[in-house]
């Protein structure tokens, strides 16, 4: 009797479930169940071509993205079912269209910053700590008065909110996790505007509450985004993602500083590379001012202590 590839996707959920993440654990079982298990199981055995084909029956449909994560959970499944894995092309082209970072112009970095001070609430005040520290909306959603540290000027990321869909019983539901790296477990400087803002708010609010709703139940990202876009058309700003205020964030620092090593850590990036590949991109004016940064060091007027 011929074994189904449900019957080792299945064994090899059930063995990650105890180690990894419950947000990953629904990416994965979501993966499996809608792609995987519907495919594969059509047929006996599994070749080159049959993995080709069915490579081929998502290209352009879904993005490079989603195709390389589905083809990463089919390589650990092959991998724990002891299949062979060069079946699994790897010639296959997985690479994204090039991301283009969006961000907000300063006037219109100004225009929000502005709508935020004259229309100052708690829902708001989001925005307002996302364009000064950079942080994801799930991470912004899930920040409580107790992660903001005033003595030390310090806001503690620790945590983040979001709605997942479980496959198996078809509904979503939403989780509060650890951030998705352990780099994005992070602290992060609170600018001196922030500080002002949040300085007469931090001794009236209860403290175990949710910063932007300032009640015990958060605002989930999807509300929240829904709320964003709203802002966005009564301010007269051009529609954008909320991620677009982390990359605002990131960008506004690189315009004003090359410490790119610093930005990545408040950033959370595993790696300094994925800061440098989204916010660095050096034209003929930069590659000017770091040489001309060289040579006047070695000036005969600038004297070494």
């Amino acid at each position: 009797m011929v074994t189904k590839f449900s019957e080792y996707s299945k064994k090899w959920l059930e063995s990650k479930k105890s180690r990894i993440k419950y947000s990953t654990y629904c990416a994965y079982e979501n993966i499996v169940l809608n792609y995987l298990d519907t495919y594969f199981d059509l047929f006996d055995s599994i070749d080159e071509k049959v993995v080709g084909d069915f490579f081929y029956k998502y290209e352009g449909k879904l993005s490079g993205k989603s195709i390389k994560g589905i083809f990463l959970v089919l390589r650990m499944i092959f991998k724990d079912a002891g299949f062979d894995q060069s079946i699994i092309n790897k010639s296959y082209s997985f690479r994204e269209n090039r991301y283009k970072v969006e961000v907000l112009s300063k006037n219109e970095h100004k225009k929000l910053l502005n709508f935020v001070e004259s229309n100052f609430t708690f829902i708001n005040l989001g925005f307002l700590i996302t364009l000064s520290t950079g942080i994801r909306i799930g991470e912004v959603c899930a920040l409580k008065w107790s992660d903001i540290d005033l003595d030390n000027n310090l806001i503690h990321i620790n945590k983040t909110l979001q709605r997942v869909y479980v496959a198996s019983n078809k509904t979503t539901e939403i989780i509060i996790d650890k951030p998705k790296t352990a780099e994005s477990i992070r602290d992060i400087p609170i600018t001196n505007l922030l500080k002002r803002k949040l300085k007469p708010l931090i001794k009236i609010v209860n403290l175990s509450y949710y910063v932007i709703s300032n009640s015990n139940t958060p605002i989930e990202p999807r509300v929240y985004r829904t709320y964003f876009h709203k802002t966005l058309e009564e301010v007269g700003i051009r529609q954008v993602k909320f991620h677009c205020l982390r990359h605002t964030f990131a960008t506004r620092c690189v315009e004003n500083s090359n410490d790119y090593k610093s930005l990545s850590a408040i950033l959370g990036h595993s790696s300094i590379s994925i800061t440098l590949n989204l916010y660095v991109h050096p034209n003929d004016d930069s590659k000017k001012k770091c040489i001309d940064k060289m040579m006047n060091s070695l000036s005969p007027n600038n004297k070494e202590e």
